[in-house]
């Protein structure tokens, strides 16, 4: 893995943090930090305890005079018919990351590329061979009225595009966007850290449930609905081949690929890397009421909905009442300066804590 250096230094409250870009401080107590980025701007991060919901308020450095304005980030739109989601916007600058964005956006053109130009290509020689078989004659229907022309200037034409067709099914066909991610784990240290991240995201694809905790609004004041969204793992990307058990996730419209050396985040704008150990995590135990509740969770209590004052059960509303169970879960955050932000509730309050220890080894390695 080679040697690590993280470019902070944490005095209490106050952070300084070194790269390239400069020098970025930040400073804050327990739920709430001020951030004045190396490159220009400010964030603002509003974290409620106990909750799971976090509030970023990020302001960019001023565009020069004369140039063009970027686009304000994502995380300052109030978008009325989606959850609230932060871009990230800063990414690790690596090789592999240019790869992936470059096979994501090839990969769906040389699939349609690989069906259109082989069915043109049959098409045009077919076309053109049954010209010629006819002795060069074509039927035309004018006006109502059938006439022989003569068809050499078709099949040429029909010929030409069938070959340029043929050429382009070939060329097509011997391209390869696939992505090789050979790793060699020499360092036993590095080997026992990775396998055991492996083994927690294992853990954590175990759980009966597993979701996202998301709000409609950009701030604690705005936000009107909170929901859960299902947290998929899903096959590696048709292009990306390997010779390690890399997991990938779908999480709302991210997609987040846990590679052995970085963090590779799919957002709307394409492939962003993150550094592990410019990451941090967080995890705390989250009591949930439910009307059905997943195989492996804790429930610690249930109650009826419509119930008397001493717990009993209402038997006023026989047809409408039902008991609500409240089970333990498990709520682990995610989150980067960068703006990688992610809420996963795990069903099994065990295999969250499975996967939190594993990973936060890995991010502290």
């Amino acid at each position: 893995m080679g040697l690590r250096f993280r470019k902070s230094f944490n005095l209490g409250g106050f952070r300084i943090n070194l790269s390239k870009s400069g020098i970025g401080y930040s400073f804050g107590a327990k739920g709430v930090r001020f951030t004045k980025k190396a490159g220009g701007g400010t964030r603002t991060t509003l974290h409620i305890p106990h909750t799971g919901l976090s509030y970023v308020k990020d302001s960019k450095k001023p565009a020069r005079s004369g140039g063009s304005h970027a686009a304000p980030a994502l995380q300052d739109r109030v978008q009325e018919t989606e959850f609230y989601e932060e871009e990230i916007v800063e990414s690790t600058p690596n090789e592999m990351i240019e790869k992936l964005n470059r096979a994501d956006k090839l990969s769906p053109i040389f699939k349609v590329c690989r069906i259109i130009f082989p069915i043109l290509a049959f098409a045009f020689l077919v076309t053109t061979f049954s010209i010629i078989a006819n002795g060069n004659a074509v039927k035309l229907v004018s006006e109502g009225v059938e006439k022989q022309v003569d068809g050499t200037a078709f099949a040429i034409i029909l010929g030409i595009l069938g070959a340029l067709s043929l050429g382009a099914t070939l060329f097509f066909a011997l391209q390869k966007i696939e992505i090789e991610l050979q790793y060699d784990l020499a360092d036993e240290a590095y080997e026992k850290k990775y396998k055991s991240l492996s083994a927690g995201l294992s853990a954590l694809r175990k759980n009966e449930k597993l979701w996202e905790v998301l709000a409609d609004g950009n701030s604690v004041e705005t936000i009107t609905r909170v929901e859960r969204e299902e947290i998929k793992f899903v096959p590696l990307e048709s292009y990306i081949k390997t010779n390690l058990s890399i997991f990938e996730m779908q999480i709302y419209h991210k997609k987040l690929l846990f590679l052995p050396d970085l963090l590779a985040v799919k957002q709307q704008s394409g492939w962003v890397g993150i550094k592990y150990s410019e990451i941090s995590a967080t995890m705390q135990e989250v009591p949930l009421e439910e009307l059905a509740v997943p195989e492996d969770a804790e429930v610690i209590s249930q109650r009826w909905f419509y119930a008397n004052k001493d717990g009993s059960r209402d038997r006023r509303r026989q047809g409408n009442n039902y008991e609500v169970y409240q089970c333990r879960y498990g709520g682990i955050y995610i989150s980067s300066e960068n703006g990688l932000g992610i809420n996963i509730l795990c069903s099994s309050l065990k295999k969250a804590k499975e996967f939190y220890d594993a990973f936060y080894g890995y991010i502290q390695f």
